[in-house]
Order: structure tokens, then sequence, then C-alpha cells
């Protein structure tokens, strides 16, 4: 659900404007792009660390964290390369349209996302208990 949700609010940032307003166009967006990346980010994490021994655990985590940050990085490099290239120009008006052509190409990559994560994703909810099996299960609710 969270790659629907980044998905959704990228589309919201795409209507962004040099006029726009930041409670009406930016704020919603931001919020809910805020649960979508906190139901991404946090089962990834888990995920990542699924089935790795304790031993291993920590370099894993620091292989997810560095592989989040360099991504992040590329992430940001192609963007502005995408948003320069369209903006035609240093006006508001051009710079609202270059980060609106980003802001598409960032939805169609969150809409790839989700279909990925549900084809891929296989883990067995009644034995995950995310720290390898060596601990109880503890069922809340």
């Amino acid at each position: 659900m969270g790659p629907v949700f980044m998905a959704a609010a990228m589309l919201w940032l795409t209507q962004v404007s040099a006029e726009g307003s930041y409670l009406v166009n930016m704020l919603p967006a931001l919020l809910l792009m805020g649960v979508g990346l906190g139901t991404v980010f946090v089962p990834m994490q888990n995920l990542a660390l699924f089935g790795v021994d304790r031993d291993d655990s920590g370099v894993a985590s620091a292989l997810v964290n560095a592989s989040q940050q360099i991504g992040g990085s590329l992430g940001i490099a192609l963007f502005s390369t995408i948003a320069a290239a369209t903006a035609g120009g240093t006006s508001l008006a051009a710079l609202s349209a270059g980060y609106s052509m980003v802001f598409l190409w960032a939805a169609g990559v969150a809409i790839l996302i989700a279909p990925i994560a549900l084809l891929l994703i296989n883990i067995d909810r009644k034995t995950f208990t995310g720290t390898g099996g060596d601990a109880p299960v503890v069922h809340l609710g």
C-alpha cells in the first residue's frame, strides 16, 4: 500500500504551480508521502534482515542503510537532471514545469514498486518473527 500512497502524493505534486498555495498544493501531498514512505522503509528493513544470522545482522543492516543512501543520492542526481532538462528556463513557471515532470517520473517509479513487491516477496507470515526464528513469536491484540 505504501508505493500507492507515494505515487498518489507524487501525482498530487505534479499540480504544484508558481502561484500555488502550500496548504492546498504541498502539505496534503507531503503528509500522504510520509505515510507511504513509512509503510515502505520500515518493512523493507525487516525484510532485508529476514533470515540473517545474529552475527551478521550488523553488516546486513549497514549494507541496507548504505544502499538507501546511495540510491537516494543517485535518485536526486537523476531527478535533478530531468528537472533541469525539462524546465526550459529559470522563471518560476519554468521551474515548476520541470519539477512537475520529475514528480511524474517519480510516480511512475513508485507504481512499478508495488507489483514487484507483491510478486517477489513471499515470506510466510506465520513463521516470520523478524529475529531469525530464535525468539518466541509475540502476538499483539
